[in-house]
C-alpha cells in the first residue's frame, strides 16, 4: 500500500507546486493588475502581498510534500508532518473556495488539497499501525 501511494502523491505535490507558480505569475498579469486600479496604493500593495504569499505557501507546501512523501517509506516519523502540511493545503483550498467561489483556481486548490490530505491520512494510518 505505501509504495502505491508514492506516485500519486508525487503527481499531486507537483500539481500543488504548479498551482502556486501559476498563482505567483497571475498576480502580475493585466487581468489582476487592472482590476485593482480602484484601490489606494497601500491597499493595492496589501492585496499584491497577500496574493504573492498565497502562491508562495502553495509552492512551499507542494515542494515539502514532494521531498518528504517518498522519504516516508523509510522514515515513518515523517507521517505526521506530512499530514500537517497536507491539512494546511486543504485549509487553503477551503478558505479560497469560501472567499472566491467563482474562481476555478480555488476549486483546483481545494480538490488537490483534499486528495493529498486523503493520501497523507491513509499514509499516516498505515505507518502508525505498522509502528506499533
Amino acid at each position: 500500500m505505501k509504495i502505491e501511494l508514492v506516485p500519486a502523491s508525487r503527481i499531486l505535490s507537483i500539481m500543488i507546486v504548479c498551482l502556486g507558480v501559476i498563482h505567483e505569475i497571475a498576480t502580475f498579469t493585466p487581468l489582476v493588475q487592472d482590476g485593482l486600479e480602484c484601490l489606494s496604493r497601500s491597499d493595492f500593495n496589501s492585496v499584491i502581498y497577500m496574493s504573492l504569499m498565497c502562491g508562495a505557501s502553495l509552492v512551499l507546501s507542494g515542494w515539502l510534500l514532494l521531498l518528504l512523501l517518498p522519504k516516508n517509506v523509510t522514515h515513518a516519523f515523517l507521517a505526521y508532518p506530512i499530514l500537517l502540511i497536507s491539512i494546511f493545503v486543504l485549509i487553503n483550498g477551503i478558505v479560497s473556495v469560501i472567499f472566491i467561489v467563482d474562481n476555478p483556481f480555488a476549486w483546483f486548490v481545494l480538490v488537490s488539497g483534499l486528495l493529498i490530505t486523503i493520501i497523507s491520512a491513509c499514509n499516516c494510518m498505515f505507518f502508525t499501525a505498522n509502528a506499533k
